[in-house]
């Protein structure tokens, strides 16, 4: 188990029991752990707008009148995250996801 999937268990418990997450059963610790690792999971492929967030923060760009996400140089419509070169936000953001679920 991780930090982050124990960090992620222990928000999902505190929404359901007012209880230490030590002192609950073992069973209910481990449906807990399993949810987390789901819910880290299902993180795993960024949304296109975690992707254009990415690429705003890292470039300078900027929005055209049509909504399209713009670099200065080219434009970049990336409706799909997985249609991105893989050296940006979206491989490292699946890296990242991947270290927490070790």
């Amino acid at each position: 188990m991780t930090e982050m999937v124990d960090r992620v268990a222990r928000a999902i418990y505190r929404a359901d029991f007012p209880l230490a997450f030590e002192d609950a059963p073992s069973v209910i610790r481990e449906r807990h752990l399993a949810e987390a690792r789901a819910a880290i999971t299902a993180m795993r492929v960024p949304t296109v707008s975690m992707v254009d967030a990415a690429w705003i923060e890292t470039h300078d760009s900027g929005f055209n009148p049509d909504g399209a996400l713009v670099k200065e140089s080219s434009t970049f419509h990336a409706r799909r995250p997985e249609d991105l070169p893989r050296d940006t936000a979206y491989e490292v953001w699946q890296a990242m996801i991947d270290e927490a679920l070790k």
